[in-house]
């Protein structure tokens, strides 16, 4: 049940400390991945997926509060948290946009962005305390996955709105 779930990567928060301990399985991505495919052709996307919405029981990872969600392809307000936002979304809020359309992909790279946070937790806080404004955050993003390849195979993966091929890449960052 959700009530015995653990935060993603049975993370600890305390104040502004961040700390985890990598316990997930190929399972587990995949799973995460098949659950999101299955709200997308509904059709409805989640629209704030942040770490503290990923919780993790017996090697599965739930997203939870769908307080967001929405029909795909519907403009709405928008209600994300701006710093796990996908690159697509971020754009729009930079010229400054409030009424943004989201869609599947950029539910994968909320998902991507999430999973290098609780992985980096050091990136994680200075995200947290720097960044406030959407332009400020799809910069430290873009800067962020230019020094890292390997996420950047992620977020392209998540770009295409390729579940499977999201799920492996995870699998391989992360394990």
């Amino acid at each position: 049940m959700v009530m015995q779930a653990l935060f993603v990567s049975a993370a600890i928060m305390h104040r502004d400390c961040f700390v985890h301990r990598w316990e997930f399985s190929v399972f587990a991505y995949n799973m995460q991945c098949l659950h999101m495919q299955a709200a997308h052709c509904k059709p409805i996307v989640n629209r704030d997926i942040r770490p503290s919405n990923l919780m993790h029981s017996q090697s599965t990872i739930f997203l939870v509060d769908w307080g967001s969600a929405t029909l795909l392809q519907r403009s709405l307000l928008y209600e994300g948290t701006i710093h796990y936002a996908s690159v697509g979304v971020l754009q729009q809020l930079t010229q400054d946009f409030t009424i943004v359309e989201t869609g599947p992909a950029d539910d994968l790279e909320s998902l991507v962005a999430s999973m290098f946070c609780v992985s980096h937790p050091d990136a994680h806080q200075e995200l947290q305390r720097g960044a406030k404004l959407p332009a400020l955050v799809m910069q430290w993003w873009i800067q962020t996955w230019n020094s890292r390849p390997q996420w950047q195979l992620a977020l392209t993966a998540a770009g295409a709105a390729n579940h499977d091929a999201v799920a492996d890449c995870l699998q391989a960052l992360l394990e």
